[in-house]
């Protein structure tokens, strides 16, 4: 929460006149000895807030609320030990970075009110203080996304700020935010990706290379992540791909000996009168044979060249794709918007993907490299995927035999 004495101005001169009035108000509830977070605990913890807040735009002193008579009997009723503590904004670790942002804002900001220059204001000092995005972030997000397409499409002539200052959701949809605009991105990858690994690109723990050679499952070597570098990536291998390729030789080596024993077998017949019938249906099995064999030996080369080629992309590929996913599906996102010149490309995201506590994946990127992953050569490749499109011959034929 933040106490405002004063709103801020747009005028560079008077942002540290404003900052002396503004106090950052941190609230810690912990629970007392074998007390739980029930839900009468929750609720209270709700009233403090909403009673804090009261006192806020009453511009009344907070920190001793938890003192109050009142107040801590309630607390206490339901086992709950709370703090207030008032901090001026200028104290705060990253308000350099909050006075930089709104700086580099202050055209944009000349075009609003007061009331909307505080909202932003408080919004990057909020910023400054939390990093992570969860969940429930992202979907708001996503809503605000979904309500500025509404209202522009009732009236094209309407721009972000006239939206906010004339519509119904104004104060709810006041920011325009950095986050609701990664939101929009983390959407892009989880349509792109997220549904399509488990639904469409792939069948996870069913790997069978021959799919990934014959465009039945996608090959994630096709992606282009070469400017996605994790601080930590464990890589899943996938040694079932050299056995599949062990299992196909061996069928490959079964065929050529039933061949022989077809062309054994053709040799007898053909010196013996009246198996004209026989002889025909040995031939026919023969040339059977003979496809299947040149079908193996095909794939045998296009699964080894993939091996040599292709398999190291295509497990890291995969790997920071799954790891992405499970990052946004347990909420391990973390966001830093107060980085380079301050526009939402710049700000970096973090993903960290963790298995029995343990850290298995920690990429930290720009917002601009995150949305690269969806770029149109990689739209591309999914595209050619779905629409089982065929490759040039570099991967298959012309390839494997230059």
């Amino acid at each position: 929460l933040y106490s405002i004495k004063q709103y801020p101005p747009a005028l560079k001169e008077d942002l540290d006149k404003a900052i002396d009035n503004i106090s950052y108000i941190e609230i810690k509830d912990k629970p007392k000895p074998l007390q739980r977070r029930t839900l009468e605990y929750m609720q209270m913890v709700y009233f403090l807030k909403d009673k804090v807040m009261k006192e806020v735009e009453r511009k009344n002193p907070v920190e001793n609320i938890p003192e109050q008579e009142n107040a801590k009997k309630l607390l206490s009723s339901v086992g709950i030990d709370a703090s207030i503590k008032e901090i001026p904004a200028r104290k705060l670790s990253k308000i350099d970075k909050v006075k930089e942002m709104y700086l580099s804002k202050l055209n944009y900001l000349r075009l609003m009110g007061p009331y909307l220059q505080q909202k932003y204001l408080i919004h990057w000092l909020h910023e400054s203080a939390t990093k992570e995005m969860s969940k429930k972030i992202i979907c708001y997000g996503l809503l605000s996304n979904q309500v500025y397409l509404k209202e522009l499409e009732k009236n094209k002539k309407l721009d972000v700020v006239s939206l906010v200052e004339n519509s119904i959701y104004g104060e709810t949809l006041s920011i325009m935010n950095e986050r609701t605009i990664v939101s929009a991105y983390i959407a892009n990858f989880y349509f792109n990706y997220i549904y399509g690994l488990d639904n469409i690109l792939n069948i996870t723990n069913q790997e069978y290379l021959p799919n990934i050679i014959n465009r039945k499952a996608f090959d994630f070597s096709k992606l282009d992540l070469s400017n996605i570098n994790p601080n930590n990536n464990i890589i899943h291998e996938y040694p079932e791909f050299q056995e599949q390729i062990n299992k196909l030789k061996q069928d490959l080596e079964s065929l050529n000996i039933k061949r022989l024993k077809v062309e054994e077998n053709i040799n007898k017949v053909v010196s013996i009168p009246n198996k004209t019938q026989v002889l025909e249906d040995m031939k026919t099995l023969l040339e059977t044979i003979k496809k299947e064999q040149e079908r193996l030996e095909l794939l045998i080369k296009k699964c080894e060249y993939f091996m040599k080629n292709n398999y190291e992309d295509y497990k890291r590929n995969r790997s920071i794709i799954e790891h992405i996913r499970n990052s946004i599906a347990h909420g391990n996102i973390g966001i830093d918007i107060f980085r380079g010149d301050y526009t939402t490309n710049d700000a970096v995201i973090t993903f960290i993907d963790k298995k029995d506590d343990n850290t298995v994946f920690e990429l930290e990127l720009t917002a601009k490299d995150f949305n690269s992953i969806s770029n149109d050569y990689n739209m591309s490749e999914i595209g050619k995927f779905l629409n089982k499109e065929q490759e040039d011959n570099n991967y298959t034929r012309g390839a494997l035999y230059h």
